[in-house]
């Protein structure tokens, strides 16, 4: 399937402008996020970005999603992020894809085990005024438990 992350989005069929760029500012996001480029990231949100994890309690503001991106990043350095689907409605973005890496460094509280995980994921971005304002973040946390090695834990 490809991976739809590097493909420009003008390429794709949009309506509108606005359309087109919230994909834009979406997919760039997730570039940066996969490069392991937490400010490229973070210049990419609203300052007052509520980002919603499955794993996690919302983190509130840039500050916040930075701070979670870093702790990401330290975890699995090799993220991988593969775009296959995306849906665009006005402001609103859905990707679903995989998230794939090797957990090397602490996470969630706890230790890294060099252990690989390739999860499935989707993902609501809403952006507002060429920035993102909000995220909703789904993946399975318990798949991602049982291949790290954590699930006897």
């Amino acid at each position: 399937m490809e991976n739809l992350i590097d493909r420009d989005p003008a390429s794709l069929v949009l309506r509108s402008p606005e359309e087109k760029e919230a994909l834009s500012v979406v997919l760039q996001a997730l570039r940066e996020r996969q490069k392991g480029n937490v400010e490229g990231f973070a210049a990419a949100l609203d300052e007052r970005v509520v980002y919603h994890d499955v794993s996690l309690p919302p983190a509130k503001g840039r500050g916040g999603a930075r701070a979670r991106a870093e702790a990401w990043h330290r975890a699995v350095p090799d993220l991988q992020i593969a775009v296959e689907r995306v849906v665009v409605q006005g402001t609103a973005v859905v990707t679903m894809g995989r998230i794939r890496g090797t957990l090397r460094g602490d996470l969630f509280g706890r230790p890294g085990t060099g252990q690989s995980f390739d999860l499935p994921f989707a993902q609501l971005a809403l952006v507002r005024r060429g920035r993102i304002a909000y995220v909703r973040d789904h993946w399975d946390f318990a798949t991602l438990m049982r291949q790290v090695g954590w699930a006897g834990e």
